[in-house]
């Protein structure tokens, strides 16, 4: 090595020293001012990491909303807290319905609508009236009661997750009752004949509720639910019989009593509602009334809805002068006369007007 090249191997010596100091000393000069270290979880952007919290959203996962019923659970309900059910609870009550003693049998089922399978089955006691179905899967069920003396109760009900609580009340009514059968004049089965069954009143205070049904095709009628007593049964609406009237007895047993009527020679009426503005038919009502009573004349009234078709025939009108009345909310009272015969059936043609006061039919 000559002399010459001692200081230049110093030089380079000296100069690789300095370079090391400053890259000890000033790691960040130096650097390629294109390129940028890698920023950490949550430099620059403003966000707060929390101690203990993942820095990568995709990692978390939605928590799953509450659940929440359909309908207003009881107070009691276990389904209440929010967590989804898997099965429902089917629970409610058996009450006295005009009946004062608890019938010697008393049973409760819930049943599969799909096969009539049975679920479950108890039975509530006076001193114990609840009946309640646990873990019950959710699908449809036909509800029953059955008890001596009781006329039986079918309720259908859904059993589902967004109604997993249900309460039925099952009012116990008497099955006692009465049937029977109405006859014309000449012996044919009446049809369609209004038949009212009337509690006779202990005593002069007693108030009493008429119940008033139909025959149907073959002349019968059925009336059931009543409690033990005497009853009026005769033919026509309440309170207005076109016939006789038949006592009958309705015992405690859940028994029916039979009645056997016969209709006096009646006439009918056909009353023909006329719409030219088209307002519908909807809600409208019409009434026969029975006028200017000759001595030994009842008084006679009734009232039925009107067909679709914009008529209504009453076939069981004792012969007389009658008012025909039709009405309806948002239509005013539109009133014709017309005299029945047992030989002709009168046509009365109402005309149908909208409220004069501007109020809209409905």
């Amino acid at each position: 090595m000559g002399v010459g090249s001692v200081p230049a191997l110093l030089l380079l010596l000296v100069g690789l020293a300095l370079a090391v100091a400053a890259w000890i000393f000033f790691p960040g000069e130096g650097a390629d001012p294109g390129s940028a270290p890698p920023a950490q979880p949550g430099e620059g952007s403003g966000a707060k990491i929390e101690p203990g919290s993942l820095s990568d959203p995709g990692a978390i996962s939605e928590r799953e909303a509450p659940w929440e019923p359909a309908g207003v659970l009881p107070p009691d309900s276990p389904y209440r807290s929010g967590v989804r059910p898997t099965a429902a609870l089917v629970r409610g009550r058996v009450t006295l319905r005009a009946i004062e003693a608890w019938p010697h049998r008393v049973e409760v089922w819930l049943e599969r609508q799909s096969d009539g399978s049975e679920f479950a089955r108890v039975q509530p006691t006076r001193e114990s009236p609840a009946f309640r179905f646990e873990q019950v899967p959710f699908g449809a069920y036909r509800l029953r009661l059955e008890a001596d003396g009781v006329t039986p109760i079918t309720m259908l009900i859904s059993a589902s997750v967004s109604s997993p609580d249900q309460f039925q009340d099952l009012p116990m009514r008497p099955a006692a009752g009465v049937n029977g059968v109405v006859r014309t004049a000449g012996g044919d089965l009446a049809p369609g004949v209004p038949v009212t069954v009337e509690p006779i009143p202990r005593t002069p205070r007693d108030l009493v509720t008429p119940i008033t049904t139909w025959t149907i095709a073959d002349g019968s009628f059925l009336v059931q639910g009543l409690t033990e007593g005497e009853y009026a049964v005769y033919p026509g609406p309440a309170r207005s019989p076109v016939g006789e009237r038949v006592v009958i007895r309705v015992g405690s047993d859940g028994a029916l009593a039979w009645a056997a009527l016969l209709l006096p020679p009646l006439g009918s009426a056909r009353v023909v509602v006329e719409d030219p503005q088209k307002l519908g038919f909807t809600g409208v009502q019409v009434k026969a009334q029975r006028m200017r009573l000759a001595a030994g004349q009842l008084p006679y009234e009734e009232t039925r809805p009107l067909g679709d078709d914009g008529a209504v025939r009453f076939n069981t009108l004792p012969p007389g002068e009658y008012a025909f009345t039709a009405w309806g909310e948002g239509f005013p009272q539109t009133l014709r006369e017309a005299r029945v015969t047992a030989e002709l059936e009168p046509e009365v043609r109402i005309p149908l007007r909208p409220d004069p006061r501007g109020l809209p039919p409905r």
